[in-house]
């Protein structure tokens, strides 16, 4: 995959209900990477937080993130680990308390290298 081929997107969320909502989806005919990842917290106490990868071929969903945001800070998640989901695979998040923790992310969409399951 060449490096010099991708649109940059910015991600954000900060979940309105405590259920699993979706922070992104990888488009059709794409591959996308997730560069980097900050949750933040807006509140006093910390809030719990589950961030998951959904593998769409697979209709399986798998723990990218499980722990906590402290209060009033931030937290890099990832800055150093590549994440690729493939087209329909999304990146969900659900937090123990509404409106207080949100992602912020950097991801590379790749155009028309969209692979089947495993890479194929």
């Amino acid at each position: 995959m060449r490096d010099d081929t991708y649109k940059l997107r910015s991600i954000f969320l900060q979940p309105t209900t405590t259920s699993r909502e979706v922070v992104y989806t990888c488009p059709a005919n794409n591959t996308a990477v997730l560069v980097s990842m900050i949750l933040s917290n807006d509140t006093v106490g910390p809030d719990s937080i589950l961030i998951e990868q959904y593998h769409a071929s697979h209709t399986e969903y798998h723990n990218v993130y499980v722990g906590s945001v402290p209060g009033k800070d931030s937290l890099t998640v990832m800055d150093s680990i590549l994440m690729v989901l493939e087209a329909g695979d999304q990146i969900v998040m659900t937090v123990a308390t509404a409106n207080t923790v949100a992602m912020t992310g950097v991801i590379k969409e790749y155009f028309g290298v969209a692979r089947g399951p495993l890479g194929t």
